[in-house]
């Protein structure tokens, strides 16, 4: 996918990764639900954008973000609530 922006979803709900992941189908997009394997992928590649749950159990998506921010400056933190209608 020479050209197309490389795009990584961090989040503990798979529903809400999956989602996410169809809406943005046109990129190269990755999906981890857990922040531990997300700090270890940004360490390894790069992304130009991440979206990332801030509630998680593990670490929340604010300590991800000041984990990686030199690396990942392009982050997007967001929450939901799966069990909302």
């Amino acid at each position: 996918m020479l050209g197309t922006m490389k795009i990584l979803i961090i989040d503990d709900e798979p529903l809400v990764a999956k989602t996410l992941k169809r809406l943005l189908r046109a990129y190269d997009v990755s999906v981890l639900h857990s922040p531990h394997e997300g700090l270890e992928s940004i360490c390894t590649e790069y992304y130009d954008l991440i979206f990332c749950d801030l509630m998680m159990p593990e670490m929340s998506g604010s300590e991800l973000y000041a984990l990686v921010s030199e690396r990942a400056p392009t982050c997007l933190l967001y929450t939901s609530d799966a069990a909302d209608d």
